[in-house]
């Protein structure tokens, strides 16, 4: 049904508008109501931030230190990370987290979030931020979620000198 709805927009600037519609009317108010939400500003703001940082290392503690100093308000990291798992029960967002190869451990923190619509995604930050390599990313994240691969973030580090002739591990390459 949407595919045929989708179909029937005449050209992009009405495609573009059903997106925002979708967001706004379908998923924004969904996630409200039935999840009680009482700050509906800080929902959407922590959307904005992740929809604008696909790929991106975060967590819940950047995310809330980046609105304090936005609005000059405080959230809590424990409110932040409840409404990003509120994203994720809706599939709008999922979680990748972040693994050390030589540990074999997972890190608490950071972590990365994709877009499970990238199409969405777009139409949130207004097409705008055409990262091509975040993009690219993230379409391939979710190409190897619908091909039920488990995906996580991995770090390898390398050992090398710094200036005191100390020896110390830096991250040689970080892959998704």
């Amino acid at each position: 049904m949407e595919w045929v709805l989708w179909k029937l927009r005449p050209n992009d600037t009405a495609k573009m508008n059903y997106l925002k519609s979708l967001f706004s009317e379908v998923y924004i108010k969904d996630i409200v109501e039935s999840k009680r939400i009482e700050r509906q500003d800080i929902l959407e703001q922590i959307l904005d931030l992740l929809c604008s940082s696909v790929g991106s290392l975060t967590n819940p503690t950047k995310i809330a230190n980046t609105l304090k100093s936005k609005q000059g308000g405080s959230v809590s990291a424990n409110t932040i990370r409840a409404y990003i798992g509120h994203l994720e029960d809706a599939f709008l967002f999922s979680e990748s987290k972040r693994y050390d190869v030589k540990g074999k451990s997972y890190f608490d923190s950071p972590n990365k979030y994709y877009s499970e619509d990238i199409g969405l995604r777009n139409a949130r930050i207004g097409f705008h931020q055409q990262e091509m390599t975040h993009i690219m990313e993230n379409i391939i994240y979710n190409e190897l979620n619908i091909r039920q691969f488990s995906v996580d973030v991995g770090v390898v580090y390398a050992r090398t000198l710094n200036e005191k002739g100390s020896s110390v591990r830096i991250p040689s390459r970080m892959w998704m």
